[in-house]
């Protein structure tokens, strides 16, 4: 028998001859080995859970920029269909490929326009391949859409804008407003002129407006001119054809700044008051 080797042997074959089994495993070495495979079960989902995921992240707000994993794609953004399709893609994850032909091609025939989709299409999925594998558009015959984690700038801006709507009426709100608006571009969706785009630039200048319109009154109301004039200064950065906004941010610095110099006035002739009082 060699060393390490374990037979029992219960029963004697026709010829006489021993009949060999190999020993069960005792109790210890079975719970060993499952713990060997439980533990390399482990590690294995630890290790696909701190894997990174593929990323596609899209700037679009002020410049067109791509990330795929952090690394920057740079090659073939002058194609402006691509740019058209991928944004369209990003705030329409899931269309068909007669609404997209529609949007961005209105006036073409329609075999015209589902072949600039196909051309697009492909182009923008080279583009991202170059740096992943992974499929971030997926398609078929009938949509397209988009696949994966995908970040974009003007998808947090239009969710923040809708939040920061939603809030109720308080300080905080007023200066999540001023936050919103010192993070806006003058030139938002720079270069996108499609009517689809067109609208939606509308319908944020809008609620824009509207929440300047609140903020700045509730800041007045409570003769807060500081904040006042930071809000519109933040807002004739975004909108500087607007000269009404600097003119009315203006002047609520002008009374900010009266109303410290009073208070400042007031503050010396206290103190005054109680040198006076403390020399008698």
């Amino acid at each position: 028998m060699s060393p390490g080797c374990f037979w029992t042997s219960t029963r004697r074959s026709g010829t006489g001859l021993p009949v060999r089994r190999p020993a069960r495993p005792s109790a210890s070495e079975a719970d060993t080995a499952a713990w060997h495979r439980h533990v390399r079960s482990a590690l294995e989902s630890l290790e696909k859970k701190l894997r990174p995921a593929d990323e596609l992240a899209v700037d679009v707000m002020d410049g067109f920029r791509i990330r795929v994993n952090g690394e920057p794609v740079e090659d073939g953004l002058s194609r402006k269909n691509v740019k058209r399709l991928l944004l369209y893609l990003l705030l329409h994850p899931s269309a068909s490929r007669e609404a997209i032909c529609d949007e961005l091609w209105p006036d073409a025939l329609p075999d015209n326009a589902r072949n600039l989709l196909r051309v697009s299409l492909t182009h923008l999925r080279k583009l991202l391949g170059r740096r992943s594998s992974f499929p971030f558009v997926y398609s078929n015959r009938e949509k397209i859409e988009l696949s994966g984690t995908v970040r974009c700038d003007l998808l947090e801006f239009q969710s923040d804008l809708a939040n920061t709507l939603k809030c109720e009426a308080s300080a905080s709100k007023c200066d999540a407003a001023i936050r919103l608006l010192r993070r806006t571009p003058r030139t938002m969706l720079h270069g996108i002129y499609d009517e689809w785009a067109t609208g939606l630039r509308r319908k944020w200048e809008n609620e824009l407006f509207e929440l300047i319109e609140w903020a700045e009154g509730y800041a007045a109301q409570r003769e807060e001119w500081d904040r006042a004039a930071r809000l519109l200064e933040a807002a004739a950065s975004v909108f500087p054809w607007e000269e009404q906004l600097q003119e009315r941010a203006a002047r609520y610095r002008e009374r900010h700044r009266e109303r410290a110099r009073l208070e400042a006035q007031d503050a010396e002739a206290s103190a005054s008051a109680r040198i006076m009082k403390a020399l008698r």
